[in-house]
């Protein structure tokens, strides 16, 4: 099932989508963030290259 919580039209686009395949796409002013779950790990796929992950059971604020 694919959702989509972005803000349709406005600018700047915020909210998210959640992929079929897992991935959730955070769309932010400064450009979409890619938030992938692989095996209890959260990998975060910046616009500009960066990526970091943690451990599920870490929170996000």
């Amino acid at each position: 099932m694919k959702e989509n919580r972005a803000n349709e039209g406005s600018e700047p686009r915020t909210g998210y989508v959640i992929q079929e395949d897992g991935t959730i796409v955070v769309y932010l002013a400064g450009g979409d963030t890619v938030f992938k779950f692989i095996d209890g790990t959260e990998e975060v796929l910046f616009a500009d290259g960066t990526h970091v992950s943690w451990d599920c059971n870490s929170v996000l604020v």
